[in-house]
């Protein structure tokens, strides 16, 4: 890779800095920042002077150390705008962080200075020279040099401690610790790699052409780090493990001996725990599943057996939470399901460090309405004023069932309600009350805080329903008398309101409208005395099927007052064609009587009876022609039939077991020597 010349100029401040960004400091108190593959973006400057160590806390802001003019500056994350960080430096060279995020800055004339985040000065960690630092994985130990031959030793809460490694054979500069525990050291002529007991690996790292590596820095890849030539100005990324150059040279283009350090945003020490969590951002369907994956490592290695929490700290599932321990690879899961609906959930992961200090990371999880397929499954016809039943199928666009949905239902203004079962499926029943024809039936689901609304629509045909017209009047009946219908609807259920015609055969009709009950009745607009049939009917309308009843009928005449007798035992031992006597001088010869014979002055009429004449009543007469029998009689009439008769001075009594229906002979008159004749054709009433 060839060599990359800059200017010097300092652009505005437009750049985000992200992770794998490196900054390299060099003269005129200026930064300058490359991304991770050595493509330059911008410079920095807080004043004069030669810049030398620097490093970024966890917000991503720049601490910088000014060496010439023994200041701390501290660059804002977002306006890259420095602010002056603490006090009391004596030519400060490096700084470095501990996982509480207190500040660590290492002078040649003030030892190394501890602060809080604020800036607020806790303590002198060690005194003298120090050039280069960096914490140890138990955040107690940090290994520093002074330009000598050697990696010292100090404890934090305790005090010095014995060298690392001595005998480094040229001068010490920068350092850091890799998370197995090794180290590596710029030390002048090449870059030296010594294990964990301080004991030099054999390889070394350089690159032709370069004898002054001065700075050093881990890459966020955990597998590289970067390193920078003070004499020539160019820097460069090296695998640890092959020792091979992967980016670089690149130059500052600031001039010999002016290369003084370098740090990058993300980079991984192994004084630090740091946990990820994947992915950042996701969109899913309510009411699915979501997982999360927090990674922890440790100097950039997996660090496993760490117990992770997982808590949703915001949004439609706040609450919802779970705990994991790290496997191998560093990395701990976490599944939820989405019950809170549509929203943006934040997601927390957080271990407790070696230190005892909480480390979290966070990730965001967008909710969005689900899609859902109403179905109609529902009958599609039925008659007027039957129950029908509507059902539907609700699912989401997995084709997963949603059940404890609401379903409306609506047939042409008439609507009912259900839920949805575990199988997404849910009915109601509904009684069509529309005209006969067809109409559009929907189910439709509304949606809510989970799922976006759907519907469906059928042609629903509404038929008419059955009927059944009765005929319930008399089937022998008297002149005059009223005949009567019901209408019901499946035989059962009263139909009111609707017209119903009676008509006889032979013409004559009434109709009337059926009342609650469906019952209907009228008088008929004629009686021809005689066997008819008689027809009630009705003819149907927008809701109701036509239906009708026809029955056989006899139809009489009751006379005026009055009523011409039979006797019991002689109307019980004729035949339909037997001629009996009802009226005549012989009567009382020619008519039987179970109660014995009747007097001889009865001549077949009573002139007083119940009217009209019914069973069970009894009735009187004078005897002979003072009855006053009628002039004539009519074809079809009513006649008493008696089972005892008896006479009491003028006054003949007798009794009314049965009415029959006799159809007269011709040749009556009203005296006893023209005798009237006929036969019995129906029974009124009686046995």
């Amino acid at each position: 890779m060839g060599v990359l010349s800059f200017l010097t100029a300092v652009p505005a401040y437009a750049s985000t800095w992200n992770n794998g960004d490196v900054f390299a400091g060099v003269s005129s108190g200026n930064y300058q920042v490359y991304d991770n593959s050595g493509v330059f973006k911008e410079t920095v400057n807080a004043g004069s002077g030669f810049t030398t160590g620097c490093a970024l806390d966890s917000a991503g802001n720049l601490f910088g150390t000014y060496f010439s003019n023994s200041l701390v500056q501290k660059f804002d994350a977002t306006t890259h705008v420095p602010s002056s960080f603490g006090s009391g430096f004596a030519t400060p060279e490096s700084v470095a962080f501990d996982a509480t995020g207190n500040v660590f800055v290492g002078n040649l004339g003030a030892g190394i200075r501890e602060f809080d985040s604020a800036g607020n000065f806790i303590k002198t960690v060690i005194g003298g020279r120090v050039d280069w630092f960096d914490i140890a994985a138990d955040q107690d130990t940090i290994f520093y040099t002074d330009e000598g031959t050697s990696i010292h030793r100090v404890s934090i809460s305790s005090g010095p401690l014995s060298d690392f490694t001595t005998g480094t054979a040229s001068h010490a500069f920068a350092l850091r610790i890799l998370s197995d525990g090794s180290v590596l050291l710029a030390d002048n002529v090449n870059i030296k790699h010594y294990n964990s007991t301080g004991t030099l690996i054999t390889q070394t790292y350089t690159t032709g052409g370069e004898g002054t590596w001065f700075s050093l820095n881990l890459d966020p890849n955990g597998t590289s780090f970067w390193a920078g030539n003070y004499g020539t100005a160019n820097f460069y990324r090296f695998n640890i493990l092959s020792g091979l150059v992967e980016v670089g040279p690149i130059n500052t283009g600031t001039g010999s001996n002016s290369l003084f350090g370098l740090c990058l945003k993300g980079e991984l020490t192994a004084a630090k725990q740091s946990i990820t969590l994947s992915p950042a951002t996701a969109t899913n369907e309510a009411g699915s599943n979501h997982t999360v994956t927090a990674n922890v490592t440790k100097g950039g290695k997996p660090d496993a057996g760490v117990t992770v929490t997982f808590t949703v700290t915001s949004g439609p599932d706040t609450g919802t939470s779970g705990a994991a321990i790290t496997d191998a690879s560093g990395n701990a899961s976490f599944t939820y399901t989405n019950t809170g609906g549509v929203g943006t959930d934040t997601i927390e992961a957080c271990f407790v460090d070696s230190s005892g200090n909480r480390q979290c990371a966070k990730a965001t999880k967008d909710w969005i309405s689900t899609k859902t397929i109403t179905t109609y499954t529902g009958q599609t016809t039925q008659d007027f004023n039957d129950p029908a039943t509507l059902s539907a199928n609700l699912r989401d666009s997995s084709n997963k069932p949603v059940s404890g949905a609401t379903i409306n239902f609506n047939l042409d203004g008439q609507s009912c309600t259900g839920t949805t079962d575990a199988s997404g499926n849910a009915s109601c029943t509904i009684t069509p009350n529309e005209p006969a024809g067809s109409y559009t039936v929907t189910a439709s689901f509304a949606g809510d805080k989970s799922h976006k609304p759907s519907s469906d629509s059928k042609t629903f045909t509404v038929t008419l329903e059955e009927t059944t017209t009765t005929y319930t009047g008399p089937t022998i009946i008297a002149q005059g008398q009223p005949v009567s219908a019901v209408l019901k609807e499946d035989g059962s259920t009263a139909i009111s309101g609707r017209t119903v015609t009676l008509s006889l055969t032979t013409g004559e009709n009434c109709s009337g409208i059926t009342d609650g009950s469906g019952n209907v009745s009228c008088t008929l607009s004629g009686y021809p005395l005689g066997p008819n049939t008689i027809t009630a009917s009705f003819a149907g309308d927008a809701f109701y099927q036509p239906s009708s009843d026809t029955q056989p009928v006899l139809i009489f005449a009751n006379l005026s007052s009055g009523s011409f007798v039979l006797g019991d035992q002689t109307v019980n031992s004729a035949s339909p064609t037997t001629d009996l006597t009802w009226w005549g001088a012989k009567w009382w010869k020619l008519n039987d009587l179970s109660g014995g014979s009747a007097p001889a002055a009865f001549k077949g009429f009573a002139d007083t009876t119940s009217s009209p004449p019914s069973c069970g009543k009894t009735w009187t007469t004078d005897p002979g022609n003072s009855s006053k029998p009628p002039a004539s009689v009519p074809s079809y009439m009513s006649v008493i039939v008696a089972d005892s008769i008896s006479k009491s001075g003028n006054m003949i009594t007798g009794d009314t077991p049965k009415i029959v229906i006799v159809k007269t002979d011709p040749g009556y008159a009203n005296n006893p020597g023209h005798a009237g004749t006929g036969t019995v054709v129906a029974t009124l009433c009686g046995k």
